[in-house]
This record gives C-alpha cells, sequence and structure tokens, in this order.
C-alpha cells in the first residue's frame, strides 16, 4: 500500500503539519482556540494565529503532494474562517495589535493573509467611524456591514455615552439576534434626538422583523426623511437585514437583498448597495456573484479606508476554494 496523508510523518515546507489527521488536529485546536478567547491569554490568542496560518499554508501542499482534495476538511475550515472573522475585534485585543504586527513580520504575511491582518481592518474601522458622525453623508460608511462583525464590536469605548458608541452597542445586538435589547437601544437613541438615519431604520427594520409592521411604519418614515437620498435608505435597509442575518441567524437575508437591489435602481452607481449586495451574496454562498459585487464597490468608492476593508474582504473571499466533487481522502490516497 502506497503512503497515505494520515501516516506520513515528512513536514511540509516547515509549518510540521504533514498529514490529514495532523491538518485535523490543527482545525479542532484553532476552533478551541477561537471558543476560548475570553478566558484565553494573549499567547494563546496568538498561537490561534499561528494554527489558522499552518493550515492555510499546510491544506493545498498536502493535496498536491497526495493527488487528492480533502473537501471534508476545506468545509470545515470555511466554518473555521467565518468565526474567527466574526471574533477578530476580540481576537485583536486580546493579541494585542502590535504583537499581531510582529507576528505577520515573522510569518512573512502579505495582504491576502487575512487572518494576520485582522489588526489593519480593526483600525481602519476606528478612523472611519470617526468620520462617519463628522460627514453629513453618514451613510457612505455605514457600508462598512460587509465586516460588520469586526467592526461593530470593536470601535468607540464601551463607558462613552457619545451617540456613535451607543449605536455601536446596539448594532452588537442587532448582529447578535437580540432584537428586542436592540430595538430598546435604538429607541433610547431616537429618544435623545440625535438625527441619524440608522437608529430609526434599524429600529423599524426590527419591528418589521418581528411582525409588528404598523410600529415600524413611522420609524422607516423617519429615517427616510432623514437620509441623504433614497438610494441610501434603501442600502442602509439592507445593511440593517443582512446585520440580523450574518450573526444572528435570521431568515432576512431575502429581505437584504431586496433592499440593496432597490438602492441599485435608483443609484446603479451607489458603493453602498454593492458593499451590501457582496455580504448578501455571500451568505448565500454565491461566491463568484459576491467577488464581482464587491469589486464594483471597490471601483465606486472615493474613501480610501472603506476601499482598504473592500480588498481585505475580497482577500478573503481568495481563499474559498472551488467545489469539486471528490473522492475520500484516504481511498484515494492509498489506492483502495
Amino acid at each position: 500500500m502506497s503512503g497515505t496523508t494520515d501516516r506520513d510523518t515528512t513536514t511540509v515546507a516547515g509549518h510540521g503539519i504533514a498529514s490529514a489527521s495532523e491538518l485535523r488536529g490543527q482545525l479542532s485546536a484553532v476552533e478551541l482556540g477561537i471558543a476560548d478567547l475570553r478566558r484565553g491569554s494573549s499567547e494563546q490568542a496568538l498561537q490561534t494565529i499561528r494554527r489558522m496560518h499552518a493550515i492555510q499554508r499546510a491544506l493545498p501542499e498536502i493535496e498536491s503532494r497526495f493527488g487528492v482534495t480533502l473537501k471534508a476538511e476545506r468545509t470545515r475550515l470555511q466554518t473555521v474562517e467565518a468565526s474567527l472573522r466574526n471574533n477578530a475585534p476580540l481576537l485583536v485585543n486580546k493579541a494585542g495589535a502590535s504583537k499581531l504586527r510582529s507576528l505577520r513580520e515573522q510569518l512573512g504575511g502579505t495582504e491576502d493573509d487575512w487572518w494576520l491582518n485582522l489588526d489593519t481592518v480593526v483600525a481602519g474601522a476606528r478612523k472611519s467611524t470617526v468620520r462617519r458622525y463628522l460627514l453629513q453623508g453618514a451613510a457612505l460608511l455605514v457600508a462598512f456591514a460587509v465586516m460588520a462583525v469586526a467592526y461593530q464590536l470593536f470601535l468607540a469605548p464601551r463607558g462613552s455615552d457619545e451617540p456613535s458608541s451607543r449605536m455601536d452597542r446596539a448594532q452588537e445586538k442587532l448582529s447578535a439576534g437580540r432584537l428586542e435589547e436592540a430595538l430598546a437601544d435604538f429607541q433610547a437613541i431616537i429618544d435623545s434626538g440625535a438625527e441619524v438615519m440608522e437608529a430609526p431604520l434599524a429600529a423599524g427594520a426590527i419591528l418589521t422583523q418581528l411582525g409588528r409592521t404598523d410600529e415600524a411604519a413611522p420609524y422607516l418614515e423617519q429615517a427616510r426623511a432623514v437620509a441623504p437620498s433614497e438610494a441610501d435608505y434603501y442600502a442602509e435597509l439592507a445593511q440593517s437585514y443582512y446585520r440580523m442575518a450574518s450573526q444572528g441567524g435570521l431568515d432576512t437575508v431575502a429581505k437584504a437583498e431586496e433592499a440593496a437591489q432597490a438602492a441599485l435602481q435608483l443609484d446603479p452607481n451607489s458603493a453602498n448597495a454593492y458593499l451590501a449586495l457582496g455580504g448578501v451574496y455571500e451568505l448565500q454562498g454565491r461566491v463568484g456573484e459576491a467577488v464581482a459585487a464587491l469589486e464594483k464597490a471597490s471601483e465606486l468608492t472615493t474613501e480610501p479606508a472603506l476601499s482598504a476593508a473592500i480588498r481585505m474582504r475580497l482577500g478573503m473571499l481568495s481563499q474559498r476554494p472551488p467545489e469539486l466533487p471528490t473522492p475520500e481522502v484516504e481511498a484515494t490516497a492509498t489506492g483502495q
């Protein structure tokens, strides 16, 4: 019987993962590391990133070496990637941005290695959020929802009472599917007199999702009244539904796509709408269409920070392999 991916002990390209079983073990370690981020140490967070980097390097090399496709492992890796992205702000906070930069230099990371560049995404989010609330065209930067979980979890200090800080906390709850809590926070922002489109629009979207359409109507009309344009209104509505679906697991993807398409009907050159649509397509598993939408958003946007975030997101999507029907790994590798 020929050598198998499970028994060969030769290291691959220096990262120490030589077989499919070792790869699965490292995937398990990353899963545990993500689950334990809140209680773990800085070094444990950095080790999780090291393991992720090793997995990303080893998987294609093992496949090439043994002439197989590790379909099950790739599917599992996609789930791990999603979990890592969703917990990126916590991971960066725990690991420390300076240590993460040092690790990136140590491992020779590139822009496409998104797992080594999460500190850049988070830093860009902070700068963009400050600018969002200073500019009259606030809706442009709200379209960061493609990276919504990373951005909304790691923005203004938690102790602040500024509208931007309260908005961040409300968006956190919305992304986590805690609709009643998020609704109460958005209503408090509205009651404070803050003239921002996002709060009444999010409140209206939540009430619509809860089936309370009569209560939703006044909020949606209020959002329309302060929106820079009708297209911006629909683009932000798409973002609200996207947040509910991406992290909260709610069935709002169709509503998000409908709102994004409505925005594009009104403004075919809306970078915000293309960003929203890219996020929707990714949730639906339509990776090719997601890439096309994000590339269009990158072409249209005039915001450097937003453009950088889009490029990072495209780098993440480029890591996803095509789905190819393949036989079981061990059976193929051993000729059984």
